[in-house]
């Protein structure tokens, strides 16, 4: 993951621990994150010295579902959400 995107706002990911904090923001914020993610493969994948190249970056995109508290119970007379 090379970036997230949420409230207006562009993140570049710096850190592999990054997007849980910018993913608690967004909650949070109730808003939906943009996540940006490279792909990046070997020219010769049987070679492991052969160079890494950018094969592609995709988007995908998160919605907070926040559930009410009463659909947290389970059990018989639990509401279904």
């Amino acid at each position: 993951m090379t970036g997230v995107a949420f409230d207006g706002q562009y993140y570049p990911v710096q850190t592999i621990d990054e997007p849980v904090g910018y993913s608690e923001e967004a909650y949070a914020l109730a808003e939906p994150i943009l996540l940006e993610i490279e792909l990046w493969a070997r020219l010769n994948n049987r070679d492991p010295d052969s160079l890494l190249e950018l094969r592609g970056t995709s988007f995908s995109i998160c919605s907070p579902h926040r559930r009410p508290l009463s659909c947290t119970r389970a059990g018989p007379g639990a509401p279904v959400c």
